[in-house]
C-alpha cells in the first residue's frame, strides 16, 4: 500500500510550493482590510500563506505526517533555491537599457528577506501544525477534521507569524509595531480558516473519492497505552 503511486500527490505539493513562494512575494507589501466597521493592516502575502496551510493540512490527513514532513523539506529547499537565484542574478551588473535596475534591486533584497524569514518559520510552524495535526488525527480516529485544522493551523500559523515577522521587520518596525501586525496577521489567518472550512471538507471528501486510499503509521508517536505502530486509514 505504501508503495503505491498517487495520483494528486504531486499536483497539491505543488500548489503548497507556489503558495509559499509567492507569499515570500507579496509578503513585505501591506494592505488594509474593513472588518466590522474597524480597518486593519494585513500582509499580502497572507492570501497565498492561507492557503499553503489550508491545503497542507489536507495533505497530511490524506498522505500522512511522514510525507507532510518531506513535503516541508522541499518546500525549504525550494525557498533556498529561490533566494539563491534572486541574490547571484541581482549581483550581475546591468546594462545602460535597464532603467528600472532600482526597481529590482529593492524588489530582490525584499523577497530574498522574505524568503529567508519564511524558510526559519517555514521549518518550525509546518512541522509543528503537522504535527499536531496527526495527532488529533490519531487521537480522535480520523474523526472532528474541522476541530483538527483549527487546533492545528491556530497553532502553526501563530509560531509562524511570531517568527517571520520579527525577522523580516527587525530594523524596520518598533516592538509594539510588529505585536500588533503579528496579532492582525494571526487573525485574518485564523477568520480565513475557518471561513474556509467548507472548502476544506469539499477537497477532503474529492480526495477520498477519488484518490487511493492509504493506512498511516504513527511509528514517532509512543501514547503509552496504544501499540506504536498503529495504522489508522485516512479514509
Amino acid at each position: 500500500m505504501e508503495n503505491k503511486e498517487f495520483k494528486f500527490n504531486i499536483l497539491f505539493a505543488s500548489i503548497i510550493i507556489t503558495a509559499n513562494l509567492a507569499t515570500a512575494v507579496l509578503g513585505g507589501r501591506t494592505i488594509n482590510i474593513t472588518f466590522l466597521s474597524q480597518s486593519r493592516s494585513i500582509l499580502c502575502g497572507l492570501i497565498p500563506f492561507c492557503f499553503s496551510f489550508m491545503l497542507i493540512d489536507i495533505y497530511t490527513n490524506q498522505y500522512g505526517f511522514e510525507n507532510s514532513k518531506k513535503l516541508i523539506k522541499i518546500i525549504l529547499l525550494n525557498k533556498v533555491f529561490f533566494a539563491l537565484i534572486l541574490f547571484f542574478i541581482v549581483m550581475i551588473p546591468p546594462t545602460k537599457m535597464s532603467a528600472d535596475e532600482i526597481y529590482y534591486q529593492t524588489l530582490a533584497h525584499g523577497i530574498i528577506r522574505a524568503l529567508c524569514a519564511g524558510t526559519v518559520a517555514t521549518l518550525v510552524a509546518f512541522y509543528i501544525n503537522c504535527h499536531i495535526f496527526s495527532r488529533l488525527l490519531f487521537r480522535f480516529n480520523g474523526k472532528y477534521l474541522w476541530l483538527r485544522c483549527v487546533v492545528a493551523t491556530a497553532s502553526g500559523e501563530f509560531i509562524y507569524s511570531i517568527i517571520s515577522n520579527t525577522i523580516f521587520f527587525f530594523h524596520k518596525f518598533n516592538a509594539s509595531q510588529i505585536i500588533q501586525l503579528t496579532f492582525n496577521n494571526f487573525g485574518f489567518k485564523f477568520m480565513f480558516e475557518v471561513v474556509t472550512l467548507p472548502l476544506t471538507y469539499l477537497l477532503v471528501y474529492l480526495l477520498a473519492k477519488y484518490e487511493v486510499s492509504q493506512v498511516i503509521k504513527y511509528k514517532n508517536f509512543k501514547p503509552k497505552h496504544l501499540d506504536s505502530n498503529i495504522n489508522i486509514s485516512t479514509t
